[in-house]
């Protein structure tokens, strides 16, 4: 990891936890794994981090911290965040998930919650949501939105019926569609693949590869071949906009990378948590001697060959525009015709 930390952050990060280590007395728990914490998330990779939920931390009940303490560098929330250097819209997101296995640092406190409408819950009676896949079709006046919430969540068997059932729903409706992949962290390459299929002829998918995650920097790539989980119709004549937010990441950001780099849709949200053209994957956990604690090591890396796709150059201020309103310039493009961003 040396190689990948060597930053302003990363070296305080490591000297930090060396310094644990030279003190005479024992460490204490929690403080020791925030130290590891501090030392693996400098990476900028989410999938690498230390496990606080469920490690025999008391989460906190009740409403969260204002959004100004969960980012405060010196508050006892932003410590188990992502990396410091990643967009404040992704590491809000990712506390506002997390903060209250904090709670023996911090204390649970009584706030009130600022949160804006991410992952809000739509009132239309139209909604029709396949709970186990966590995947919802709305047909609304001159657009359609599917939302996938996860690529990883259920049985493949629920997300090949549930895939299957939205995208008849989504073609019947013969709109513009809106694929909300906000809060989706992830998941499994097959399903990712299925939806891809929706909208891009596979001939015209943007070339994978895949490595180990630690591989050395000359290490060479694999092609990863299209394996959809599901045989669907393309439909290439739809016009698509992509909605992300600060916990898209992983599989959900390939799959926006991929129609954007081919120039197929136009994306809207807010900075997500991770960067384009490629990310690591299928992490397994590591269990540190002594502490117990659990690390979580990505074991895989992919990469999409996507050309002029550098930065997503999406909002990236933590109290920008709430997604209502990321949504809606959505729709006013998919409704107006108007050019591409």
């Amino acid at each position: 990891m040396d190689a990948m930390i060597a930053s302003i952050e990363g070296l305080q990060a490591r000297d930090a936890l060396l310094a644990l280590l030279l003190e005479p007395e024992p460490t204490d728990r929690l403080e020791w794994g925030l130290a590891v914490h501090r030392w693996v998330r400098s990476a900028g990779d989410a999938h690498l981090r230390v496990r606080f939920d469920g490690q025999g931390l008391t989460p906190c009940s009740g409403a969260a911290p204002s959004s100004a303490a969960l980012l405060d560098v010196n508050g006892p929330w932003s410590g188990m965040g992502p990396g410091l250097g990643l967009p404040s819209t992704a590491r809000l997101a990712w506390l506002r998930r997390t903060w209250s296995w904090i709670g023996p640092l911090g204390g649970c406190p009584e706030l009130n919650s600022d949160a804006n409408d991410i992952g809000e819950k739509s009132r239309s009676a139209d909604v029709q949501v396949d709970f186990e896949s966590g995947m919802r079709v709305l047909v609304k006046e001159g657009h359609v939105e599917w939302a996938i919430r996860s690529f990883g969540e259920g049985s493949e068997q629920a997300f090949r019926k549930a895939v299957r059932k939205r995208w008849r729903q989504v073609r019947r409706s013969g709109l513009p569609v809106l694929l909300d992949l906000s809060g989706n962290l992830g998941g499994f390459r097959s399903r990712r693949h299925a939806v891809l299929s929706c909208f891009l002829d596979p001939m015209d998918w943007p070339a994978e590869m895949e490595r180990d995650w630690d591989a050395a920097g000359d290490a060479p790539w694999e092609d990863v071949p299209d394996m959809p989980v599901a045989a669907l119709s393309t439909d290439e004549d739809v016009r698509l906009a992509v909605l992300v937010d600060g916990l898209s990441f992983s599989a959900s950001l390939l799959l926006a990378d991929a129609l954007v780099g081919a120039d197929r849709a136009a994306l809207f949200g807010c900075a997500p948590l991770g960067v384009p053209q490629g990310c690591s994957g299928s992490p397994q956990p590591l269990v540190l001697p002594g502490s117990g604690w659990i690390v979580e090591v990505p074991t895989r890396e992919t990469r999409l060959d996507v050309t002029g796709l550098v930065e997503y150059e999406l909002d990236a201020a933590w109290n920008g525009p709430a997604l209502s309103v990321h949504r809606a310039a959505a729709v006013e493009w998919l409704l107006g015709g108007k050019p591409r961003p």
